[in-house]
Formats: structure tokens, sequence, C-alpha cells
């Protein structure tokens, strides 16, 4: 998980789409599917998180990443942010 957060971080595009999960997470739209409520689609934004993972060639699926799991870390991405600045 360090080495994704790492890469997260170095890649500007993969880094604003973690701020609008971690976002999300606070409006509460990505907070269903961080209680693993399995009845809500999972918003836009996490989806083309994935999406980037996967562009950067990260195997997800061995990785074994889950929808709960890409939240927590779009969150540790942006607390790590605001420490820093």
């Amino acid at each position: 998980m360090k080495q994704l957060i790492k890469v997260i971080e170095a890649d500007p595009e993969i880094r604003s789409i973690a701020k609008e999960v971690a976002n999300d997470f606070y409006k509460s739209a990505a907070r269903k599917v961080y209680e693993d409520d399995n009845s809500v689609k999972a918003p836009d934004n996490l989806l083309k998180f994935k999406s980037a993972i996967e562009r950067l060639s990260l195997d997800t699926g061995h990785l074994q990443i889950t929808d709960r799991e890409i939240v927590r870390l779009c969150i540790e991405v942006e607390r790590r942010a605001s420490i820093m600045s």
C-alpha cells in the first residue's frame, strides 16, 4: 500500500482524482461504499481513480483492491497532503 501511495502522490492526475474521492467521502457520497453498502453504486470519480491506477499498469486484480480500500487509500493520500501543506 505504501508503494501505491507514493505512485498516487507522484502523479498529478491521479492525485487530483484521489482528492475528489476523499472529498466525496466527507460529503458522504463515498461513505456508503466505504461502509460496504453493496446496493450503492460507486461514485464516478472512484471509478475514474480505478481506471487511472490501471493505466499506470498496476495490477489491481493482483493487489485485490476493493472500492472500500480505494476510498481509504484516497483519504490517506489527502490526509498526508494536508499535513505537508
